[in-house]
């Protein structure tokens, strides 16, 4: 037979030599997507829980009611031993066109009802006992621990907390308990912390988020789940009448070592479009006004074009073969050692936005998008151009060739340390765009821009970082000046964790302005490396304060509630964002 919890809340028992189906069951108590299991033991889709435009509260959410760390099986108990999660998320339909571009939802996720070690009879799929986990890094996901059960009737793990373990694996009852040594990976910010109360369906819950730098601390309460569709947000969507949901928040902010003083705005505010420096925003991130589509506000017009790797002289495209990543180099645990990455064919979309205000055949500004298309960007545009916030500008959004990370086309395109991505825009990208839509690109590297989210956002650095006679203006959402650089290069062995660690401190001042963003609940990867250079909050920290240090132009938004490449957080910003960036700017 063969055994699996899922990440989509159940347990499956098949026949291993047939496939036949054997049993289904539930294994979380929060689990809300399905109608039901229908007679092949599948479980039935339920149509009112998909993503909506004013957001469906869903469990679990993404990231699944369990995930990667290894199960374990007893032959002597006959127990399926696996960490689980019950988490909520809200699931907003972001574009509501037939053929949506790129991402059509958006996820946020709200909190927690406990996270749990269980032991499911395989033969009747029925929870045997449940120890709860501690809410913290190691049990953020999936209950995150690998498990080793004995003949000697035991079974290995964590509390979650920090602690290595061993269970009674009949009973779950603990055998014995010993503290590791912290490591970053426990002792990193926890995502949230709850205290639940398990005696009805729609539990009463206590949600506090905490990051360990104590910058942010806040304590939210509501009822019923399915009356608070946001809860640890801070605005509460759908609460009936008579709900007692509501919002209590304590501020403990601290100056802790190692973040920049930065000025905190009243919440919904965003920094001013003169001013530089650093600002913290949120929790609450309503869209800018300037991010809808307004009667009477000239559209631009949108092209959309297809480039094949076949097309490219210098990205002949690679790819890493599914279900595989890398291990740290033994020598070396900054070194990532990848070797299921091989050539491969790509194809990528770029959209390109010409506003209504455009001469055709004059010279022109421009921003160069990666991550593309990005409709956003083209309404802000529409928008800001309008009221003459922003110069009259192309916008050349370029998506990526594909994959991610370390050994991945997109990858080697935009964590690469050089100035290779920015040559392939200047000579295999901004001539068709020429060519094909009778726009003029200025030349003038003031009138040029580069922006993105994530790598992308570290690819928009690095193109003006090494061709500033090309680009003098970056934006950046979850900036990814972290090691990832794939093939390790012996100039920048630490990748775009170079820029704050060395390059910025140590070279001249580069003619370059830039603003970037940075969200309270971003990312945090130890991964295989353990190389303590994959923390985005602290990168983005480093980053501004090696930028004030130099005495750079800049803006540094740290959004509170606010997770990685932030949706909400760019709704509210983006504007602002754009308008600051292109301060200066004469045409000439």
């Amino acid at each position: 037979m063969l055994a699996q919890a899922s990440r989509n809340g159940h347990f499956f028992l098949l026949d291993r030599v047939t496939g036949e189906h054997l049993l289904t069951s539930k294994h979380i108590d929060s689990l809300n997507w399905t109608k039901g299991i229908n007679a092949a033991g599948q479980p039935t889709h339920d149509p009112a829980k998909d993503a909506s435009v004013p957001g469906t509260l869903v469990s679990p959410d993404t990231t699944g009611a369990t995930n990667w760390p290894p199960p374990s099986f007893s032959p002597d108990t006959g127990l399926l031993y696996f960490g689980t999660r019950q988490t909520f998320s809200v699931m907003y339909l972001t574009d509501t066109d037939g053929r949506p571009q790129g991402w059509a939802a958006a996820e946020r996720n709200v909190g927690s009802v406990g996270n749990a070690l269980k032991a499911v009879d395989y033969k009747t799929g029925k929870v045997k006992w449940s120890r709860p986990f501690a809410m913290g890094p190691a049990g953020s996901q999936g209950g995150a621990v690998g498990l080793l059960s004995t003949a000697g009737g035991l079974l290995f793990g964590s509390d979650g907390g920090g602690n290595f373990v061993a269970y009674d694996a009949a009973t779950g009852s603990l055998s014995g308990t010993r503290a590791l040594e912290p490591t970053r990976a426990t002792a990193r910010r926890p995502i949230s912390s709850t205290a639940v109360s398990t005696s009805s369906s729609a539990p009463e819950i206590r949600c506090t988020r905490l990051r360990s730098s104590n910058r942010v601390r806040a304590d939210y309460e509501y009822t019923t789940i399915d009356r608070c569709l946001s809860v640890c947000a801070g605005v509460v969507h759908g609460a009936g009448a008579g709900s007692k949901c509501a919002t209590h928040t304590a501020d403990a902010r601290s100056s802790t070592p190692g973040y920049v003083a930065a000025k905190e705005l009243p919440d919904g505010e965003v920094p001013p479009t003169t001013a530089d420096g650093n600002f913290i925003i949120g929790p609450t991130h309503h869209p800018a006004p300037d991010m809808t589509a307004k009667d009477g506000v000239p559209q631009g017009t949108i092209y959309n074009f297809t480039m094949s790797s076949s097309d490219s002289r210098i990205y002949p495209g690679i790819a890493r073969d599914a279900g595989t990543f890398g291990t740290a180099d033994p020598d070396d645990p900054a070194k990532l050692v990848v070797t299921t990455s091989r050539p491969a064919p790509y194809e990528r979309k770029i959209a390109v936005y010409v506003p209504t205000q455009y001469v055709p055949g004059t010279l022109a500004p421009f921003i160069v998008g990666a991550d593309g298309p990005d409709p956003l960007l083209f309404t802000a545009l529409d928008n800001l151009i309008a009221q003459k916030r922003v110069p009259v500008m192309i916008a050349i959004s370029i998506g990526n060739g594909s994959g991610d990370a370390q050994g991945s086309q997109r990858g080697l395109e935009y964590d690469t340390m050089s100035g290779r991505y920015a040559e392939f825009v200047e000579t295999e990208v901004l001539p068709m765009v020429e060519r094909q839509y009778n726009v003029k690109l200025t030349k003038d590297p003031d009138g040029r821009a580069t922006m993105g989210c994530s790598s992308g956002g570290s690819a928009a650095l690095i193109m003006a970082w090494y061709h500033p006679e090309l680009y003098h203006r970056v934006l950046t959402y979850s900036g990814t000046y972290v090691n990832q650089q794939w093939p390790p290069s012996s100039e920048t062995p630490h990748g775009a964790w170079e820029f704050h660690e060395r390059l910025i401190p140590n070279s001249p001042v580069k003619p370059i302005r830039l603003w970037m963003q940075v969200g309270d609940r971003d990312l945090f990867s130890p991964n295989v490396m353990h190389d303590n250079m994959h923390d985005w909050v602290v990168a983005n920290e480093n980053m501004a304060r090696a930028l004030a240090a130099k005495g750079y132009h800049y803006q540094f938004v740290f959004s509170r509630d606010a997770g990685h490449c932030d949706r909400p957080t760019k709704l509210q910003t983006l504007p602002g964002a754009l308008e600051w960036l292109w301060q200066g700017y004469v045409a000439p």
